[in-house]
């Protein structure tokens, strides 16, 4: 009986202290997510600043009210409450709550949808016709809501960028309010440069300096929500490139502004996915690599790089390792497209070749 007692003493005094923990879990959560949202434009701010809507077109303000965070049961990547908005074949935008985007359409029917990054369930996309009016709003529950009652809701609701563009108009790698307790990448430069390469007997070394420019995306284009940038950012991708170029005699000199030539990386597409039984966390990159002669302007080479990356590490170890072996993976491919001179390498010029250079 005695000991009966005692477990149960025990069990009560363990649920207590979860609760306990939890509660003050919350409230450090609460306050970075309140942190990270207050860092960026006010709805009146943004409004005042983001210009007239073109004719023809509805300005659409889709926007999420503040739900707070579970602690037991954190969602996404950040911990916070985050959804995916898509609406129709743009790219879509990743959005923590109590924010808010806009994007101007074409009067007409347009499909809509919403749902928490991670979840297995996405829905089916709703239609809706945005012809009333110059400004439409629609909540997370894909519901419109009149002009009186969102301008109240929008009050304590923030723009989840810090520039007071539409999301379709806004930049790869811009900071969102979701990255808003983003890490300073982790991961060194050294750490993304493979073995030197072994070129063809009659590989391209180009006489000249080189300045090389990267951009990669602040999130994956998967439903699991890395945050890219944690471990590799601009930075330490563009010194990568630089270091492995100097390291493989590429170029003559790799140099910052007025040089022979100008490299632009960019990576537009970070795919992950997941095999439980199979290679476990897998990310798959894409990106294009320019090279333009800087005296004529002339382009010549734009093609992609891909790298694969796979990792059974547990938790986001999985994610930093397959990053890290994708990237190391996509700087070697470009190194030898630099190189190849057996064929024309302009695949990307349709996609990249006006490109204005970064």
């Amino acid at each position: 009986m005695k000991t009966v007692i005692r477990n149960m003493i025990v069990i009560i005094i363990l649920t207590a202290m979860s609760i306990s923990l939890a509660g003050c879990f919350q409230m450090m959560g609460e306050a970075a997510h309140d942190k990270a949202v207050k860092d960026f434009p006010t709805y009146a701010e943004t409004k005042a600043e983001w210009g007239a809507v073109p004719d023809g077109y509805v300005r659409v303000v889709l926007f999420i009210e503040k739900l707070g965070i579970n602690p037991f049961a954190p969602v996404s990547g950040s911990g916070y409450t985050s959804f995916i908005y898509e609406v129709d074949d743009f790219p879509n935008v990743r959005m923590i709550d109590q924010t808010f985007v806009f994007i101007d359409l074409p009067a007409g029917k347009h499909f809509f949808n919403c749902y928490p990054i991670g979840s297995s369930y996405q829905g089916k996309p709703t239609e809706i016709d945005i012809t009333t009016g110059e400004i439409m709003y629609i909540n997370a529950g894909l519901k419109t809501v009149s002009s009186q009652e969102a301008e109240k809701q929008l009050e304590k609701i923030h723009h989840n960028f810090k520039r007071t563009l539409p999301f379709d108009k806004q930049s790869k790698s811009v900071e969102s309010a979701l990255s808003g307790t983003k890490r300073s990448a982790s991961t060194s430069p050294d750490d993304l440069i493979a073995s030197p390469i072994t070129p063809a007997a009659n590989a391209r070394r180009l006489e000249g300096s080189v300045d090389i420019k990267a951009d990669i995306p602040l999130f994956d284009n998967g439903r699991y929500n890395v945050c890219v940038q944690n471990w590799v950012d601009n930075t330490n991708l563009k010194t990568a490139i630089e270091k492995a170029i100097a390291q493989n005699g590429l170029f003559t000199r790799v140099e910052q502004e007025n040089t022979d030539y100008v490299l632009d990386v960019w990576v537009e597409k970070i795919e992950s996915n997941l095999e439980i039984f199979g290679k476990g966390f897998m990310i798959d990159m894409t990106s294009i690599w320019r090279l333009t002669h800087t005296k004529d302007g002339k382009v010549l080479i734009c093609d992609f790089a891909e790298g694969h990356g796979a990792s059974r590490a547990a938790g986001s170890g999985a994610h930093k390792q397959s990053l890290i072996i994708a990237t190391r993976e996509m700087i070697q491919n470009g190194l030898l497209m630099l190189s190849d001179q057996s064929k024309v390498h302009l695949n990307a010029i349709s996609t990249a070749g006006s490109r204005p250079s970064m």
